[in-house]
């Protein structure tokens, strides 16, 4: 009988405020990545804040799962949120160093934001390989949201040194776009660039109008501008409400918000405010009605606070492209998403604080329905070209599983 050690069984650990089957949008595209792995016939555990409800897979239900608390994700507001960083960190960073051995893989998601600079630090001289999956860049997002950025920037001066200490030990750090990938190499990130999907699997394309939500709202006659999400610090909505009251009279125009998030509160004050009959505000739907939701609007709001191109990506693009639906931005005219946006012809953009733009952008669309009609098929078929839940999930597999697919991702290697 040999004496030989049996190999180390390597496994998978995944690290996230929110995993499945919480429902929250990071939880739900983690939960694509740990079905990747499953299917692979990979080892995972996960480390999450919340065990949000009994999962009815039997996969995730069998899967080693630390939960550091029962909480559900939802809107935990600024002080909510700077409560619960450190109460995960610490739970979390004591899972890792209990738990992380030599060969394992420890992709870190990024909420709470920066939690993998404590995460290199629970890997470190573990022979643990580290990947870093960015869906924001802190704490340059904290920066632009300081009325006082320069000062800002030199009180986190030691954060971005660390930053970068820890940038230089993961092994690679996947980023959403190529702007985002310029932030993180200067900072001193190895870096694959792999955008967010849509399930366009499960969400097909739908003919305008082709919604319960929208018929239990609205008539065949309305326009029906749609929100879909969180209406986070880094939108914009003043300019959408200025456009709004230009739009007062054109009673077939309607705004519909399904959503909720800081800014809420508000939109919803303007519109009291300015008497405005054309807005309809709706609780977020459950996943099962994502699609029919997202069907409901003839075409969809989307915006980013200029500032902030580079620093984050509104991924909800995706699901609106993959139903089939036109997109009105509002941000950088000229920034990534308007340039996407107009490449491929599903779309207008008008520039933050220009409300005339956007009035008249709007009431165009409203005004031409085979337009609309033509800009939503342009939208999923620009989805299906460049921005496919396979390609995708191809790409994160082959920096997952590099040996499987043989070959591995190069430095700062463009998707």
């Amino acid at each position: 009988m040999s004496d030989a050690p049996k190999p180390t069984l390597s496994r998978f650990f995944v690290v996230n405020q929110w995993l499945p089957p919480d429902s929250a949008p990071t939880a739900v595209l983690a939960g694509e990545i740990v079905d990747l792995l499953l299917e692979a016939q990979q080892t995972v555990v996960l480390i999450s804040r919340a065990r949000a409800r009994q999962s009815r897979d039997p996969r995730l239900a069998a899967l080693t799962h630390f939960v550091t608390d029962e909480t559900e994700s939802g809107a935990l507001g600024i002080m909510g949120k700077l409560r619960a960083w450190p109460q995960f960190a610490l739970a979390a960073y004591r899972t890792l160093r209990r738990e992380l051995r030599a060969h394992d893989t420890l992709l870190v998601c990024s909420d709470p934001p920066l939690f993998y600079l404590v995460a290199v630090f629970a890997a470190r001289g573990r022979g643990v390989r580290v990947i870093h999956w960015s869906q924001d860049v802190y704490p340059d997002i904290v920066e632009q949201h300081s009325r006082w950025p320069m000062i800002t920037r030199f009180a986190l001066a030691p954060l971005h040194w660390i930053r970068r200490l820890a940038l230089r030990r993961i092994d690679t750090t996947v980023v959403l776009s190529e702007s985002m990938q310029r932030r993180l190499v200067a900072a001193g990130a190895r870096t694959q660039v792999i955008a967010n999907w849509a399930r366009d699997d499960r969400i097909q394309s739908r003919a305008v109008r082709d919604s319960n939500l929208r018929r239990a709202h609205f008539s065949d006659q309305d326009f029906v501008l749609a929100y879909s999400g969180n209406l986070g610090r880094v939108h914009e909505f003043e300019t959408l409400l200025a456009a709004a009251c230009a739009l007062r009279t054109d009673s077939h125009i309607h705004f519909l918000i399904v959503g909720n998030g800081p800014r809420l509160t508000r939109l919803m004050q303007g519109v009291v405010a300015e008497k405005l009959k054309n807005f309809r505000f709706l609780p977020l739907q459950p996943e099962s009605q994502l699609a029919d939701s997202l069907a409901a609007g003839d075409a969809h709001f989307v915006s980013l606070q200029p500032q902030f191109e580079g620093l984050v990506l509104p991924s909800k693009l995706y699901s609106i492209c993959a139903v089939g639906r036109a997109v009105v931005f509002c941000g950088d005219a000229h920034g990534e998403v308007a340039t996407f946006i107009g490449a491929h012809n599903f779309g207008v953009a008008a520039a933050v604080h220009d409300a005339a733009a956007l009035a008249n952008a709007i009431r165009a669309l409203a005004a031409d329905a085979v337009m609309v009609e033509r800009m939503g098929h342009n939208a999923r078929h620009a989805l299906d070209c460049t921005h496919a839940r396979g390609s995708a999930l191809a790409k994160w597999r082959s920096v997952l599983l590099p040996k499987a697919t043989g070959s591995a991702p190069t430095q700062n290697d463009r998707a």
